[in-house]
């Protein structure tokens, strides 16, 4: 797991390395994706519908802001998918009620879970 060591006076931690170790740990992380992420290797595999209405009806369906303010081109301030701002506000609420150590190690998995994640919604493979 990569973190920034807490230290005081000139801080240790490079940006250029921890990239590199995190582009180093991802193909174990790659090769364990279809048991770990199964509904996510589904989602890859969604049929597109032959009307184009529906399938931009079903990516709509994503968003929560209202139809009389749509977003355009909000460069770095964009609306977050549904289910991403849901996990979001749960995940804050779990660690706004219980911010103890124990509790904060589960989210070393999450980490796991998420880079093996972004690995496979990129197409990394290991070599």
């Amino acid at each position: 797991m990569l973190e920034r060591p807490l230290q005081r006076g000139k801080p240790s931690w490079n940006p250029v390395k921890a990239g590199v170790n995190f582009y180093r740990a991802l193909p174990p992380l790659y090769s364990q994706q279809q048991r770990a992420f199964p509904k996510l290797s589904q989602a890859q595999t969604f049929f597109f519908p032959s009307d184009e209405d529906a399938y931009w009806a079903v990516v709509r369906s994503q968003f929560s802001f209202s139809e009389s303010a749509v977003p355009m081109n909000a460069a770095n301030l964009c609306p977050s998918f549904r289910s991403v701002a849901e996990t979001v506000t749960a995940l804050t609420y779990d660690i706004d009620r219980d911010c103890s150590f124990n509790n904060r190690a589960k989210f070393g998995g999450l980490l796991e879970q998420s880079r093996a994640t972004i690995a496979q919604q990129i197409n990394f493979f290991s070599r």
